[in-house]
């Protein structure tokens, strides 16, 4: 403060000083003012030009390190494509596979030579899928019609029968070299399609137009999106695959961040799609883009011919120039103090000249001057116990922020240990699921394998016994692959985010009833489905629960001439599926929903014990609650909710109910 006042001096002083008759005035000379705007200019275009070489640098790296990681993900790529490639070529080389085709075409599908190639071509096909995992194996002969058809579940062979499927098929049957190509799956999926064409040549049969067609197809989910994953080096680092379809392109795998609304995507804004048609194949394209979500990024891309696709890897323009914006920032603050600094000597210079002309008058200032500090001195006192006061203050707040301080600091530590204690589960956890998936299924797959291979090529060696011994092993692995697979299903209901929005049950279970298909064929069901109330849910999810109930139901109804299902709901918005199936006791209704638990003999119903348990980790995730009611030999009721407070009053309704 006191500092304060001796500068408030100075000002009147130099007031006084301008208003004394004898003060000469003076102007900054031109010279000077040419010599700051040249020294000026000079910095300036020294620090313009030290931003313009560190931008590229730092481009350079940010290039170098995403172009590094798009050249490592298509390696990769290739390699996985390559390994499919090299297992379609060696199914369409198996020597009875030409047989059947050239036997198809000879003498029919009803000889002796072509069942037995069919055997063996089958055999070899299911082990294939089994042990590498493919979602379905097919042969085609040269009119595109299915000979050998071994897939893994319902949706394969609509996806066989897909116009986008044929083309390729059609493809392939013309210009008879190998074909990779991406064909839609089910919903929104997309599956790899890998056809290999069996020439005339490697069955011994003249030439001409191939015999036939091997196709392998696997999910991409499944065989390349999990070479994506990972995250980068950075906070907003995305590798990401791009489909190249005519004069467009489009997203083929999931985005890391949130897609941006409708309309912003209208705008076009996206020049990631566009620039992807500039992707070679024998390096990388590096660029500067807006991706999706309309943010600037940094882009490298290289293009795999082989599926026209292209790997994007990218990361925020921002986040990949923060250093040198920092940089620049304290340049730019360095490079204004040095200009300031030339200025203000040659301001200083001038000062000084104007300071000697100053010098008498200050003289005839020297007495207000005095008077003036007499006065600063009082105030400075008072200024002074003020000071001391504020001191005592500021000293109390301190303390009192390290109090704070040091309980945000024991929160923290115990906050850091909770959450140590949350990772090392879910890494034990995800531990369990890779031995479970990886070092369980693999000698079941081989126990199954064997098995079959030993009753189809030495059981004429085998006595009866002995064959259904190898049956019953074979049948015995099957179960448990089926088990193992089911128990990871379920754990995985547990690492899964819920995505909430309002969904009408009614659609959800028209959808469910349209994938049982394949269970009601051939017998007389019928569906009566009441006015089910909206809600809010996952939308996956809930459709799940609605197809292990009614999957439930036609199992258990199976005995009945018709099996009637009815789908409705109560007055207090309580779901339920009936069904007039064998029912069960209730008095072993607490082991209904555990998982492994079964109140029938799997002799009489095949299941795994998961699907009633699936159901009930689903509905507790969204709040709810489920049960059931009923009369052995005269049918079962599931009920659910899906919230906690429409759970406690179902519950009570039940209870009156029961009471009554």
């Amino acid at each position: 403060m006191t500092r304060f006042f001796s500068m408030h001096q100075s000002d009147q002083s130099e007031s006084h000083v301008a208003d004394h008759p004898s003060r000469r005035t003076t102007k900054l000379p031109k010279s000077d003012l040419v010599i700051m705007a040249l020294g000026s200019s000079l910095i300036l275009g020294f620090t313009l030009w030290v931003f313009h070489f560190e931008y590229r640098t730092a481009l350079g790296l940010s290039e170098s390190r995403l172009s590094s990681a798009v050249r490592y993900r298509t390696w990769t790529l290739r390699n996985s494509l390559q390994q499919s490639q090299d297992d379609v070529q060696l199914l369409a080389e198996f020597v009875p596979t030409g047989d059947l085709l050239a036997f198809a075409n000879r003498s029919g599908t009803t000889s002796s030579p072509y069942r037995a190639s069919r055997r063996q071509v089958v055999g070899l096909f299911a082990n294939y899928r089994k042990v590498y995992e493919y979602a379905a194996i097919c042969l085609f002969d040269s009119q595109g019609h299915v000979l050998v058809q071994e897939t893994g579940s319902a949706p394969w062979p609509m996806v066989i029968q897909s116009r986008e499927f044929q083309s390729v098929l059609l493809e392939v049957l013309r210009s008879r070299h190998y074909v990779a190509a991406l064909v839609p799956a089910s919903g929104q999926e997309l599956a790899l399609a890998f056809m290999a064409p069996i020439d005339a040549e490697s069955a011994n049969q003249q030439a001409g137009g191939p015999l036939g067609v091997v196709a392998v197809l696997s999910p991409l989910d499944r065989e390349l999106l999990p070479l994506l994953k990972g995250r980068g080096a950075t906070r907003s680092g995305e590798t990401m695959l791009l489909q190249l379809q005519g004069a467009e392109a489009r997203y083929v795998s999931p985005p890391r961040f949130t897609w941006p609304r409708q309309g912003a995507r209208d705008l076009e804004t996206d020049t990631l799609l566009r620039a992807a048609h500039s992707a070679v194949e024998d390096h990388t394209v590096f660029g500067e883009l807006i991706d999706y979500r309309g943010a600037n990024v940094m882009a490298s891309m290289q293009k795999i011919p082989a599926l026209t696709v292209v790997v994007v890897g990218k990361e925020d323009r921002m986040e990949a120039l923060a250093n040198l914006f920092q940089t620049e920032r304290l340049e730019a603050i360095a490079a204004a103090a040095l200009a300031l600094a030339f200025n203000g000597m040659i301001l200083l210079r001038r000062r000084t000249a104007v300071a000697r002309e100053m010098k008498t008058a200050e003289e005839s200032l020297r007495a207000a001057k005095e008077t003036l500090e007499s006065k600063v001195a009082d105030r400075t006192r008072q200024l002074v116990g003020l000071n001391a006061q504020l001191h005592q203050e500021l000293g109390e707040r301190k303390r009192a922020e390290d109090e704070v301080r040091k309980l945000n600091s024991e929160l923290d530590q115990r906050v850091q240990d909770r959450s140590a204690q949350l990772e090392k589960s879910n890494k034990e956890l995800e531990a369990f699921g890779y031995t479970v998936s990886h070092d369980l299924r693999a000698p079941l797959r081989a126990i199954n394998g064997f098995s079959k291979i030993l009753l189809e090529e030495y059981a004429p060696q085998l006595t009866g016994e002995a064959q259904r011994y190898l049956r019953t092993v074979s049948h015995n692995a099957e179960q448990m692959g089926q088990l193992i697979d089911s128990l990871l299903s379920f754990s995985r209901l547990t690492q899964q985010a819920l995505h909430s929005e309002t969904l009408a049950p009614t659609d959800l279970v028209r959808q469910a009833w349209e994938n049982l298909e394949g269970e009601r064929r051939g017998r007389k069901v019928e569906l009566k489905i009441g006015d089910l109330p909206k809600c809010k849910g996952d939308l996956l999810l809930l459709r799940q629960v609605f197809v292990n109930l009614l999957s439930n139901a036609l199992k258990y109804s199976r005995t009945r001439d018709i099996a009637k299902i009815e789908v409705g709901s109560t007055e207090s918005d309580v779901y339920y599926v009936r069904d007039n199936g064998v029912g069960f006791d209730m008095r072993y209704q607490d082991k209904l929903f555990g998982v492994f638990q079964r109140l029938h003999r799997s002799e009489d119903f095949e299941g795994t014990g998961i699907g009633l348990a699936t159901v009930r980790r689903i509905v507790q995730g969204h709040g709810g609650r489920v049960w059931a009611d009923a009369v052995l030999n005269q049918g079962a009721t599931f009920y659910f909710t899906l919230t906690s407070a429409t759970s406690n009053t179902a519950r009570q309704a039940f209870e009156t109910k029961g009471m009554q």
